[in-house]
């Protein structure tokens, strides 16, 4: 295929296990020095038991929930913290891990990184004190389901952004990303744009369709804590 030359080169090579839809693949091949990756802690291969993503060597990472599942892979809780932990010590020095703060698996395996730590949560109804490095806080709502929320950086307001994607989990995810964004010098404005445009990911709360008065949502949730979220998120 062909792209516009400015377009490719502001886009960084990416690869994540689901497929965005404003550019409807999981993969590009972009220009530059960033690679952008979905971590995932499943199995290598059949003669490769270790976790893929193992086979990283991350500067940035993101760290959203560590709990039991892939249970045909993993043992126990205590398995899968043992595989998060070797990833966390792949990030060198002077690297950057950014953990949910309301994780607790995902806070234990970072507490020994050898890179800077920063935490990131969102202040809801449910956890109105919560407190971390990175604070979002939904602030108003706009037709179409658009959300506006605020994010404060250590005490500090850093912007105000706007996200067409529902519920808790996704503003704590483009809080994540926020949060990395800037360790990578990207101004406010800058990542509010991008925000404001990415449509989400195919089978994450799609709407496929309106039938006999019906709208018909397709989700790939399957993990009890993804099913909960995402059910409190189309409720709302």
């Amino acid at each position: 295929e062909i792209y516009t030359l400015s377009l490719h080169d502001a886009l960084p090579i990416w690869l994540v296990g689901g497929v965005p839809i404003n550019f409807g693949r999981s993969w590009r091949l972009g220009k530059g020095d960033l690679f952008v990756v979905e971590g995932d802690e499943y199995d290598t291969a059949f003669f490769d038991k270790g976790s893929k993503f193992l086979h990283y060597r991350p500067k940035t990472a993101i760290i959203t929930s560590v709990e039991l599942d892939h249970v045909d892979i993993f043992a126990s809780l205590d398995a899968i913290k043992d595989a998060f932990r070797k990833f966390v010590a792949l990030i060198p020095p002077d690297g950057l891990c950014i953990v949910a703060a309301d994780s607790p698996g995902a806070l234990d395996v970072a507490k020994d990184a050898r890179c800077k730590v920063e935490t990131y949560v969102v202040r809801d109804a449910e956890h109105p004190d919560a407190s971390a490095d990175w604070i979002g806080k939904a602030i108003a709502t706009r037709p179409g389901g658009r959300t506006l929320f605020e994010v404060v950086r250590g005490g500090k307001m850093f912007g105000v952004f706007d996200t067409m994607l529902p519920g808790g989990y996704n503003l704590a995810n483009a809080l994540s990303v926020i949060a990395a964004c800037a360790s990578l010098g990207m101004s406010a404005e800058s990542i509010g744009r991008g925000l404001r445009r990415f449509a989400g990911v195919r089978r994450r709360q799609e709407v496929r369709g309106v039938a006999q008065g019906v709208t018909v949502v397709d989700d790939f949730a399957h993990h009890p804590t993804a099913v909960r979220e995402t059910l409190r998120a189309l409720r709302r």
